[in-house]
């Protein structure tokens, strides 16, 4: 027989994939885990069990989904928003915003399904709402309780050249070479040398005859020689000379007239882009003349030949949507996403986030597409660096000036496509550190997007997941990112799991551990706090046969020297501060539910709510209330070896095993959930004290058997502090 004693002193590759249970000599292998529930990996290597969470407010429909949206103005003015159909809710300090004896309110034309759709972006007290079906809209606070929502203010909006669709049906006298196109009160003089497109196929007009008649060459067959309305349109602008009256100021009223007749009823409400000025149409007096406001100043009011003006309409609202998501970038607003132009983005003027008046000076605002062999669908817009990063269903670009200079004007702008790793609708993606961090398109994995110091202005996207496959095998469906105390990564799952991942690259340290309380989590966010930053939770629970949903917040983290009476670990709970009482009430979320209990440091025995209240036994002044989540540690033990070689495949056991805890408290080990005995390094317990949180070693023989795979279960069920330190295993395998 051979002996070893092992100790094991790191845990930084976390929960790893099942699928790396043979990789002998792997590092992520040697400091991981096959199983990690409810514990935290913590940066300096050790595993610490997660505070509990502290019952905040019931949302506000019960039968419906919300989600949490996150709302930082500075570190001391955080706040959290409740968003559910047709309403927003909003928290700060723990706690929900009432005015007078009610939740305070703001009322939202968002339903349940485009909640759960909206991106988010924010700058200083506005937050900025994004969603395919409704046009941006900002929420605004005034005042504690001075919220407001609004559509964004556009002056001019991002506008495109679509030519003209029309309400009449077209016939085509022939499908191929020089046609007659027939159309009831279509045509306009102007229209000669413009595109005619239906079913795929397109003509250039080349002849007017009448309102009803041109003339066209065909350019792409026509599949059919009848469209019906709106199955065709012209494309462009009109073809002839626009003269301006005026040049400026903007504001001012200024008359257009066109050489040839070219202004149609339905141009009203259109944009004229001309001599460097951007002229918004605003009364149609005649095909030959329009009235419009100066938007931005012309630089002359000479005659503009056809080819050298453009009419344009809002490139977003009524069939074509609006767009999905936006970010900031050089002090410009870029959209993207929208239906019908998915891989467009739009840039604002510089330092004048509603405008999108374009042209060649260098703040003015700009329109560029992300063109590559796939149509790339825009998800997610975010500066990176001296770059705009922007995720898409197909790819990750970065879009700079493509010159010395970093900042992006109409005229120096360059995208490239740095990686075929898509991303996720709806999930956003968030800075840490030096990377841009997204969910990938399956929602199965985490990416970030590093920049390459081993290639010249290039990228690399690393997969988070690659050790730890199996966290995410249910679909993300919110994640958020904890700054402090450690930077931990969220993760929803769609089955509520929480997944996270501890995350430290620069300290080689990348630990996935997996969640579980007691229900389904369906939103998760965070906002700085005091000390940690605050993760909140949307939680689904079945209380007293009931479906309901609660928002919850986690506990800052218990650490060595705090009073033990202050340790927070049971889910969905709340507590008591004040003089000794026996009685804890105010538990009527939890009406029916059994419960844990600490009183005064003491782990008391369960409860059941009966009537919003509790009753114990002694009196106790710092009572905490909530229902049980369990702690369960399962380590990787090594392959120990012996003078013939592995001893993979030989039957082998555990013969002693010491746990060094900082602080820590009675737990139970064994070789799984059926045979599990308690290892406690306190002699003597005394049931009218405090618990008892153990500095140093505690050592236990378990009666195990040999084994195949000599697992090692550890658990902690007490509501009270739990971390480990190290792990020493004294270990015996059988002979050959």
């Amino acid at each position: 027989m051979a002996r070893a004693n092992i100790l094991r002193n790191s845990f930084t590759a976390g929960e790893i994939s099942p699928l790396l249970a043979a990789r002998v000599g792997l590092t992520a292998r040697e400091n991981g885990c096959y199983l990690l529930e409810n514990m935290f990996v913590r940066k300096e290597g050790g595993l610490s069990k997660r505070p509990g969470t502290r019952f905040i407010a019931s949302t506000k429909v019960h039968a419906g989904r919300s989600r949490l949206i996150p709302f930082r103005f500075s570190t001391t003015q955080a706040y959290m928003i409740e968003a559910g159909a047709g309403y927003f809710r909003f928290y700060k300090d723990k706690a929900q915003i009432v005015s007078g004896s009610a939740a305070y309110e703001v009322a939202s034309p968002y339903s349940e399904a485009d909640v759960l759709e909206l991106t988010y972006t924010q700058s200083f007290d506005v937050l900025y709402l994004f969603h395919a079906a409704h046009p941006p809209r900002a929420l605004t606070r005034t005042g504690h309780t001075a919220w407001v929502l609004s559509d964004l203010p556009f002056s001019p909006p991002a506008t495109y050249e679509p030519g003209h669709e029309f309400l009449v049906a077209l016939v085509i006298s022939a499908a191929t070479g020089t046609v007659t196109l027939s159309a009831a009160s279509a045509f306009l003089p102007s229209d000669v040398d413009r595109l005619v497109e239906a079913g795929g196929g397109q003509a250039t007009i080349i002849g007017y005859s009448s309102e009803h008649v041109v003339t066209a060459q065909v350019n792409r067959p026509f599949p059919a020689l009848a469209f019906g309305a709106q199955q065709w349109r012209i494309v462009g602008s009109p073809n002839t000379a626009c003269t301006p009256d005026k040049k400026d100021p903007v504001g001012a009223v200024v008359t257009l007239t066109l050489a040839t007749r070219g202004f149609r009823t339905v141009d009203v409400g259109k944009f004229v882009d001309i001599a460097g000025g951007f002229i918004e149409l605003t009364g149609w007096s005649s095909a030959t003349a329009m009235s419009g406001i100066i938007r931005s100043p012309l630089s002359a009011t000479t005659a503009v030949g056809g080819g050298g003006w453009k009419l344009r309409s809002p490139a977003w609202g009524g069939g074509r949507g609006y767009p999905s998501c936006a970010g900031f970038h050089q002090q410009r607003f870029a959209f993207g996403g929208m239906p019908a132009d998915p891989g467009r983005i739009e840039f604002s003027r510089s330092a004048d986030f509603y405008n999108f008046t374009l042209g060649t000076k260098d703040d003015d605002a700009l329109s560029y597409p992300l063109l590559e062999d796939d149509v790339h669908e825009a998800r997610w817009i975010k500066t990176f660096g001296q770059a705009i990063a922007i995720g898409t269903d197909a790819g990750t670009w970065v879009v700079s000036s493509g010159i010395s200079d970093p900042t992006i004007t109409p005229t120096a702008v360059a995208a490239s496509l740095e990686s075929r790793s898509g991303a996720a609708k709806t999930l956003g993606a968030k800075r840490i550190g030096t990377a841009l961090v997204y969910v990938h398109r399956s929602r199965r994995s985490i990416r970030a997007l590093h920049y390459a110091r081993t290639r010249v202005d290039g990228y690399d996207v690393e997969d988070l997941n690659v050790l730890a496959t199996h966290v995410l095998t249910s679909p993300a469906v919110d994640w958020a990112f904890q700054e402090e105390r450690e930077q931990t990564i969220w993760v929803a799952r769609q089955d509520g799991q929480l997944a996270a991942c501890t995350w430290l690259p620069e300290h080689q340290v990348m630990g996935w551990h997996r969640h579980i309380t007691a229900g389904v989590v369906e939103s998760v966010a965070s906002i700085p706090g005091d000390p940690d930053d605050e993760v909140w939770l949307i939680v689904r629970r079945t209380v007293g046969g009931q479906t309901r949903r609660f928002v919850e917040c986690f506990d800052p983290r218990f650490t060595l020297g705090d009073d033990i009476r202050d340790a927070f670990y049971v889910d969905c709970g709340l507590s008591y501060r004040g003089a000794p009482a026996t009685t804890i009430s105010g538990l009527g979320h939890l009406e029916g539910a059994t419960v844990q209990v600490l009183a005064d440091g003491m782990v008391l025995p369960a409860e059941v709510v009966t009537g919003g209240a509790i009753t114990i036994d002694e009196p106790a002044s710092v009572v905490h209330v909530g229902l049980e989540f369990v702690a369960r540690v399962k380590p990787i033990l090594p392959d120990v070896g012996s003078q013939d070689g592995t001893t993979a495949g030989r039957q082998r056991r555990i013969i002693k095993v010491m746990v060094e805890g900082m602080p820590g408290t009675q737990c139970w080990v064994g070789p799984d959930s059926d045979h599990l005995f308690p290892l406690d390094a306190v002699a003597t317990r005394q049931m009218d004290q405090p618990v008892d949180i153990f500095t140093s070693e505690a050592t236990a023989l378990p009666a195990s058997s040999y084994d195949d795979r000599y697992n090692l279960l550890i658990e902690h069920r007490l509501p009270a502090p739990f971390e480990v330190r190290s792990m020493a295993f004294l270990m015996e395998s059988a002979s050959s």
